[in-house]
């Protein structure tokens, strides 16, 4: 269904219905090598990121406003669930191959993720996490599979994953698929479901009612504190990975003024997160558009304007009889 949603967008391109596509990595490269143009946003546009449904381990308390938003978290925790261990977490993690799935996906177009949120050059980065990651997070089937049967599942497990298209990032569906088989070798059986974004996944991870489910989606870049309040203390739908430990490094960090501080609190929290495999972290990644150098010149955008790709108005038409290359 995408891969022919993809190919459509190609041939509404070459038809000239369209000047400005976004495809894949395979069909951007076909259309280059026909003479049409490869624009990429100036910076890292977002993390490509697959999320676990379900760990909802923070306590509502409706004094203080804790985990009260969308529902609240009581009665929503189901252990049940194999990922709520966090060896599990951490099995699936070693399960796979970044390498692979870089060359074959992103072309080797993208650079690593080492924690949902952080990004370098940004307040609470912490230079070890490249260091460490290999170890922690790096793929060994072997490891993989010693930890799924330290955590009671010595023959896997099964579980489901949504899939669905997401603006901004055409590789999405390619990489749970992708995803899904390298799981498949340690022994977790996935069964993929198509998925309505807006109509049946939105709702779902809204209401806390994710369990039992991988999603994968593509954060944008924005300020550190942002992407915590919305994936990690309740304050958007996301509900990635939520713990009172992680609420109260929140509070404390409202409190703080001092840049410096500030600094060494959001590298305290970004260590909880990637010492706890909050999510299966892949690829930063930059937004790829082609465009008929006929038509438009430019597009200087930096990634990702609030929730949608944007800064449209930066878009420069071709003005002179050659095309703009």
């Amino acid at each position: 269904m995408v891969g022919d949603q993809a190919h459509r967008t190609q041939e509404l391109l070459i038809a000239g219905e369209t000047h400005l596509a976004e495809v894949n990595k395979d069909l951007t490269d076909e259309l280059v090598a026909k003479g049409y143009k490869l624009v990429r946003s100036r910076d890292t546009a977002q993390q490509m990121q697959i999320n676990f449904g379900g760990l909802y381990f923070g306590t509502e308390d409706k004094a203080t406003g804790r985990y009260t938003e969308y529902g609240g978290t009581t009665g929503k925790l189901d252990m049940k669930v194999p990922w709520t261990n966090v060896k599990v977490r951490q099995a699936m993690n070693k399960a796979i191959n970044r390498k692979e799935l870089l060359r074959a996906l992103y072309k080797n177009r993208a650079s690593p993720m080492y924690v949902h949120g952080f990004y370098p050059g940004l307040e609470g980065w912490d230079p070890t996490w490249e260091k460490r990651f290999p170890a922690m997070y790096g793929y060994d089937p072997a490891a993989a599979k010693r930890l799924l049967a330290e955590a009671g599942y010595p023959n896997g497990f099964k579980a489901k994953a949504w899939l669905y298209p997401f603006a901004g990032a055409p590789e999405m569906i390619g990489v749970m698929e992708a995803v899904a088989g390298q799981l498949r070798e340690v022994g977790v059986d996935i069964e993929l479901q198509e998925a309505d974004w807006v109509a049946a996944v939105r709702p779902k991870l809204q209401k806390r009612e994710a369990h039992g489910y991988l999603w994968a989606i593509p954060p944008s870049k924005k300020a550190v504190e942002a992407q915590l309040a919305v994936f990690n203390v309740g304050k958007g739908i996301g509900h990635i990975f939520q713990t009172d430990e992680l609420y109260k490094m929140w509070e404390d960090l409202l409190q703080i003024t001092d840049p410096k501080a500030r600094d060494a609190q959001l590298r305290k929290i970004g260590n909880y997160k990637f010492e706890n495999f909050e999510t299966i972290p892949l690829f930063d990644v930059y937004i790829e558009v082609v465009v008929d150098p006929k038509i438009v010149a430019d597009w200087p955008f930096s990634g990702w304007d609030g929730g949608d790709i944007g800064h449209t108005w930066l878009i420069k038409a071709c003005k002179q009889e050659k095309p703009c290359k």
